[in-house]
């Protein structure tokens, strides 16, 4: 068993702290499996380990330029204490499994996904239609792994009585017919209600674990400073007129962006307040 520990700190007692960093912003569930696999490898070279703790991003508190508290961590030695038994045995699954010689037979499903898209999905999904039962809205994976079990994944191989919403049975029928479903009354109604000029508005955004500019929290979104926003103005009469930001340099692109961009829309079409920022 190989492992590589982000952290061991040696306290003054003469044990050790395990210390998992991740990119997250909370703890999940794979965590603890992954921490417990690292504590158990430890104890078997003879390791003592006081505590397991796991060191994630912190989205709530911190806010830049002040980063001091840019990681917060959460104990999570009780969780990790009560996988360890399973451990061994996860461990000697894993090893008949690298045994054998046959390419072990799952059906596909919600966990070839979950908590990662597996390195084999390709692979395994290669037999599944480009138009699914997955890719029936709003779907829940109950019926999804019951119609996977009889071995249906096509639309057309729908039983005719399946229960479906009105919304999944409009999109199974449309499918079937190779004819989109085209509510027109709903569409004219929205047109109806537009004003012109019309704003078609593009608009390019960052959000990095480690915030860049001020006030800004980790993964809270911002103007990328590389990209530019587009606006393609519609006129009553038919008439089109282009407008465009691009930031040029390293500084905090939001004042600049925002003052073009209440020239080329007004305020009262942006629907929000114009912050104090510019």
């Amino acid at each position: 068993m190989l492992i590589r520990c982000d952290i061991l700190h040696a306290t003054s007692a003469g044990d050790w702290e395990l210390i998992e960093v991740k990119s997250s912003s909370r703890v999940k569930d794979e965590h603890y499996w992954d921490v417990a696999v690292q504590k158990y490898v430890l104890m078997q070279v003879g390791l003592p380990i006081c505590s397991t703790q796991l060191m994630y991003i912190n989205t709530e508190t911190c806010f830049f330029p002040h980063l001091d508290n840019l990681f917060t961590i959460a104990d999570i030695t009780a969780e990790v204490d009560r996988l360890l038994p399973e451990v061994p045995s996860r461990i000697n699954q894993f090893r008949m499994i690298l045994a054998e010689t046959v390419e072990p037979t799952l059906a596909i499903g919600k966990h070839c996904d979950k908590p990662n898209r597996c390195t084999f999905w390709e692979d395994c999904w290669k037999h599944v239609p480009e138009v699914s039962i997955f890719s029936i809205p709003r779907l829940d994976w109950k019926k999804k792994e019951g119609l996977i079990a009889q071995g249906i994944l096509a639309i057309a191989e729908l039983p005719t009585d399946y229960q479906l919403s009105d919304n999944q049975r409009s999109y199974v029928s449309s499918v079937l017919a190779n004819q989109p479903q085209i509510g027109r009354e709903a569409i004219a109604a929205s047109l109806a209600e537009l004003e012109y000029p019309i704003q078609f508005f593009d608009f390019e955004a960052q959000n990095p674990a480690i915030p860049w500019f001020h006030e800004l929290k980790p993964y809270e979104q911002f103007p990328l400073s590389i990209y530019q926003y587009s606006c393609q103005v519609l006129q009553a009469d038919g008439s089109i007129q282009h407008h465009e930001y691009l930031h040029t340099d390293q500084s905090d692109p939001r004042p600049k962006l925002i003052a073009a961009l209440t020239t080329d829309i007004s305020p009262d079409r942006l629907g929000c307040h114009v912050p104090q920022i510019l």
